[in-house]
């Protein structure tokens, strides 16, 4: 009982770092986020981070704006089930997802 709960934290640890670290990915000069989603079988489904739309410009200190939401930015959530097929069971998340990646995420099978 206690290496199954020692080997879920490990695991919480371990998935929550590496969405940290893509994070570091971002291209949002106002929050870099990063996403981890797994599989029902606790296997890697997708990651993603946030940043520019494609074919968009990425921010700068001079489009950035810190009291204003980014209309060219595609959330990490969002860029991690996009290229995810099938439920998602866990994410891991390093800032609260706003309102509309919550309930997708829910949608797909998060809890």
């Amino acid at each position: 009982m206690v290496r199954t709960m020692e080997r879920a934290r490990l695991k919480d640890e371990v998935f929550l770092n590496m969405a940290l670290e893509l994070g570091r990915l971002g291209t949002c000069c106002r929050l870099q986020v990063g996403a981890v989603l797994l599989r029902p079988d606790g296997g890697i489904a997708a990651a993603g981070f946030n940043g520019a739309l494609p074919g968009m410009p990425h921010c700068t200190p001079e489009t950035c704006h810190p009291g204003q939401r980014g209309l060219h930015t595609s959330h990490a959530e969002e860029n991690a089930l996009g290229f995810c097929d099938g439920p998602v069971q866990t994410a891991y998340v390093t800032h609260e997802p706003c309102l509309t990646c919550a309930s997708v995420s829910v949608r797909r099978g998060v809890r």
